[in-house]
């Protein structure tokens, strides 16, 4: 299901907030890759995807 996380207009620092996001979650010992405007997060059982698009950060998750 999708799913809005987070309202930000700011298109300028869409690439910043995201690394910040991968930073924060390979703190906590998740395998991130950020491609563009999208980060996936490896999780056990699949994968959850954070993009940006029209303002806003969208979190899907998916099943493997």
């Amino acid at each position: 299901m999708k799913e809005i996380i987070k309202h930000h207009k700011d298109c300028m620092t869409v690439q910043e907030t995201l690394k910040k996001m991968q930073q924060d979650y390979a703190k906590q010992g998740y395998d991130c890759t950020l491609k563009l405007n999208t980060l996936n997060i490896k999780l056990d059982d699949g994968y959850v995807m954070i993009w940006w698009q029209d303002g806003v950060f969208w979190q899907e998750c998916f099943a493997e």
